[in-house]
């Protein structure tokens, strides 16, 4: 198949043709085989550091309507698991920038470093059975990128990680260049300033409407990540894919970015005029998420089955070796005993 057969198919893949209901549910099917392990490594990690801490009291965990025990483990996490309808969280203030007890969010790098393999795990799978990177590919490892894209930029950003106690810190400080390698090899290919933009976009619109369906459209970090997401979006259009700019670019990327310039300004404009629902939120999330996966077709597709198995054992090296060192220094004692 060639690329711009797989250019096609991607432009005609059904979530490209009805974002909204479909990529909701293709996200929801893509990554709620890993939702559980993901929820239960934030809870251990929560009562990890409040144990190292003193703290008298279990913290809430983030899964929804529910405070987990140590009795509750993953049995209770499993209780809470929501349906496809989605119920909404209540302890999104454990994530305000005031009141998250590790600045740099060493819990949030759990999180989007297990969801990260899991996607380039499951893209490495389909391109295996196929022989080639094709849109089902190509969607799950641009998933991967807005996940690796929101950590660097957003969680593990050097003002937040110099804020972050010395243990947590340090932590961060020794993978934080593994991170980046990965995302490098994420990203490799043509335009990829402007397709860690819109990675990094697509993934703070997905997280601001986590917390908009808890607490609304106005909570602080739902409006934190919804500029960061129109700066984002306009350095892009303006800078990285302004006329002059155009005019340089291969024959294939052009034609992405031309056929995506009219619906990539009509989200940003949505953005600058303001979302006053979560449903709001819901919708541009899932139409820039759309010309995210596009715009990485080209870079994408031409992926081997073999470098994606590469970046594969990659990505769950540095899951893997992050989640121990954390875990070491919230809890020698269970290490040992481990």
């Amino acid at each position: 198949m060639s690329l711009v057969d797989v250019i096609i198919q991607v432009l005609e893949h059904p979530a490209t043709q009805f974002a909204t209901p479909l990529i909701a549910k293709q996200m929801e099917l893509g990554q709620r085989r890993t939702l559980l392990r993901i929820q239960n490594e934030e809870w251990e990690a929560r009562q990890s550091v409040l144990t190292s801490r003193g703290a008298a009291s279990p913290l809430p965990d983030i899964s929804d309507g529910m405070t987990v025990t140590v009795a509750g483990g993953l049995a209770g996490l499993a209780a809470s698991l929501p349906d496809s309808t989605g119920a909404t969280a209540k302890s999104d203030d454990l994530y305000t920038r005031d009141n998250r007890y590790d600045t740099g969010c060493a819990v949030c790098g759990k999180a989007h470093l297990a969801a990260t393999a899991g996607m380039i795990d499951r893209a490495n799978k389909i391109a295996a059975e196929r022989g080639q990177c094709d849109a089902d590919c190509i969607y799950y490892l641009s998933a991967a990128q807005r996940e690796v894209a929101n950590l660097t930029g957003y969680d593990w950003t050097p003002a937040l990680i110099a804020q972050t106690p010395p243990g947590e810190q340090a932590v961060l400080n020794r993978w934080l260049p593994s991170v980046e390698s990965l995302q490098t090899a994420l990203f490799s290919g043509p335009e990829s300033t402007a397709r860690q933009n819109l990675a990094q976009a697509a993934g703070a619109l997905e997280e601001a409407g986590r917390f908009a369906r808890a607490s609304g459209v106005d909570h602080p970090e739902a409006q934190q990540r919804i500029a960061d997401a129109e700066a984002l979006l306009a350095e892009t259009e303006r800078g990285e894919w302004s006329p002059e700019r155009r005019q340089s670019m291969d024959p294939a990327t052009r034609q992405l970015v031309d056929q995506a310039l009219p619906a990539f300004r009509r989200q940003r404009q949505f953005l600058l005029n303001g979302l006053n629902t979560p449903e709001d939120l819901d919708r541009v999330a899932a139409e820039v998420g759309t010309l995210n996966a596009q715009m990485q077709t080209v870079a994408l597709a031409q992926w081997t089955p073999d470098q994606i198995a590469q970046v594969a054992q990659q990505a769950q090296a540095v899951r893997q070796g992050f989640r121990e060192d954390l875990r070491a220094q919230h809890s020698p004692q269970e290490v040992k005993m481990a």
